[in-house]
């Protein structure tokens, strides 16, 4: 009787083993419910947005010379931000403020937000974060000085798309600025 059930428990156990595992179905799985942004049988793919809003510029380090002289003569910088195309292409956005006689301590940090946020929908397309010297306000005034700049991709296929783009050029006293960022698909 026992040599009985544990045949009979076997038998079940393997049937119930072999239908379950039959590739005969043509049902797919059950959709399985994927975060924004992301698709696939287990959501591993992800969907380029069709846009990504800058609401926020913040500079967190400059180099404070001009190989070795004052930006401004007797004070700091007066910076400012600007953003276009690609390497040097068309101008998206130039910052509406800037900080007058500023010098970065790597403690401070300058923050510039656009009237309205600034709407990328080419999101595959490099652009150029620039930091300008503002020496229009000068006196005499003088043309711009560019102090640094950043050719970047605001959109990778694999960067899980981030809050905060965080930016430097590279250089030993970098230029370091974050982009907050919110997505739309």
């Amino acid at each position: 009787m026992k040599s009985f059930i544990l045949r009979s428990a076997f038998a079940l156990a393997m049937s119930t083993l072999i239908f379950s595992c039959s590739s005969d179905s043509d049902s797919d799985p059950a959709p399985q419910e994927c975060p924004p942004g992301f698709t696939g049988i287990n959501c591993q793919t992800q969907i380029n947005p069709s846009k990504i809003k800058i609401t926020k510029f913040r500079v967190t380090f400059f180099n404070n010379q001009d190989n070795g002289a004052s930006w401004d003569t007797g004070s700091g910088p007066d910076i400012f931000l600007q953003l276009v195309n690609g390497a040097g292409g068309s101008n998206i956005w130039i910052s509406e403020i800037y900080y007058p006689d500023v010098l970065s301590t790597g403690t401070n940090s300058f923050e510039f937000v656009p009237n309205s946020p600034i709407i990328i929908t080419n999101v595959t397309s490099s652009f150029t974060i620039y930091l300008g010297d503002n020496d229009a306000i000068d006196v005499p005034s003088n043309p711009n000085d560019l102090m640094s700049s950043i050719l970047f991709n605001i959109y990778t296929t694999t960067n899980g798309f981030p809050a905060t783009l965080l930016l430097t050029d590279g250089k030993a006293i970098p230029f370091r600025v974050e982009l907050s960022l919110q997505y739309e698909w």
